[in-house]
């Protein structure tokens, strides 16, 4: 399977409207070559979640973690180390729409 159906279909089981914009950036990390050693699906995961954060889609490292089958705690280095590597600024969710969720 291509990788962007991957990041699609994984996208899709999560609700996440902006699947096109984690295939670009999994695409530009891969043509930098950015992507050697570290595990894929855990690269994805953070894609996702920083798009999430980006467009204020209220996904928690939790939900990623299960849908991918990964550990959290991986998801997070990854998206920490990315974030840094790439100088991307990442604003907390509003509060309000983890309480959308809830309710």
């Amino acid at each position: 399977m291509r990788y962007s159906q991957y990041i699609r279909n994984v996208c899709f089981n999560l609700g996440m409207p902006y699947s096109e914009e984690v295939v670009e950036l999994f695409y530009n990390m891969k043509e930098k070559k950015k992507l050697r050693g570290r595990p894929l699906k855990a690269v994805v995961g953070a894609l996702i979640y920083i798009t999430a954060r980006k467009h204020g889609v209220p996904l928690s490292f939790d939900d990623i973690a299960k849908v991918l089958n990964v550990d959290k705690r991986q998801l997070i280095a990854r998206a920490k180390s990315i974030i840094k590597e790439n100088n991307f600024t990442i604003a907390p969710p509003p509060v309000d729409a983890y309480l959308k969720m809830v309710a």
